[in-house]
C-alpha cells in the first residue's frame, strides 16, 4: 500500500513539474503589441532557462495586428544586436553590444517563428535591439530581460544565470 502510495506520488509530482517547465517556457518571451501599424511581435530566448556558456538562440514570433494570428507570409529582415547590461532595467548601461552575426531564420515547424543563435557568454543582464523591416514597414525595438521588460503585464524572457555544477 506504502509503495502504491509513494509511486502515485511521485507521479503526480513528475506531471505538476512538466506542467510548471512548460508553462514557464510558454510565457518565456516579451509580447509587444503595435511595433508597426500591422505587426505585434514577441521576443525572447529559443531556450529556457537561459545558461552563460550554453548556445542559445534570439527567438521572434511575428503575429498580425488586426486578430494576433500567426504571420505565417511576413517577410523578415532585420538586424538583432545582442546586449549585456548593467543590471535588470530598460534604461541601464549598456556594458557591450555586438551585432549578431548569421542568418535569421524562419523555423520549420512554425513559419511565424525566427532564430538566430548565439553564445551568452556571461550571466546577467541581457537585452536585444531589432532594427529593419517586416514586410516593408520600418521597425525599431529594445527588449531586456527580466525587470527591464516594458510589456503592461509584466510578460519577459529570462536573465543570463550562471551555469550549476554538479
Amino acid at each position: 500500500m506504502k509503495k502504491q502510495l509513494f509511486k502515485i506520488l511521485n507521479i503526480t509530482l513528475g506531471l505538476f513539474s512538466l506542467c510548471a517547465i512548460f508553462s514557464t517556457t510558454a510565457n518565456a518571451h516579451e509580447p509587444r503589441d503595435g511595433v508597426t501599424s500591422s505587426f505585434n511581435i514577441s521576443v525572447g530566448h529559443r531556450s529556457e532557462p537561459v545558461f552563460a556558456g550554453q548556445a542559445n538562440a534570439f527567438d521572434l514570433f511575428v503575429r498580425n495586428a488586426s486578430d494576433d494570428s500567426d504571420a505565417n507570409e511576413v517577410e523578415v529582415d532585420i538586424e538583432v544586436y545582442v546586449m549585456r547590461l548593467k543590471k535588470e532595467a530598460h534604461n541601464a548601461r549598456i556594458r557591450k553590444i555586438t551585432k549578431l552575426t548569421g542568418d535569421l531564420r524562419r523555423d520549420f515547424s512554425d513559419p511565424n517563428r525566427f532564430n538566430i543563435h548565439y553564445l551568452p557568454r556571461r550571466p546577467g543582464t541581457y537585452g536585444f535591439i531589432i532594427k529593419g523591416f517586416l514586410n516593408d514597414e520600418p521597425i525599431l525595438e529594445k527588449f531586456v530581460c527580466g525587470e527591464g521588460t516594458l510589456n503592461p503585464d509584466g510578460r519577459s524572457f529570462g536573465c543570463t544565470q550562471k551555469l550549476q555544477k554538479f
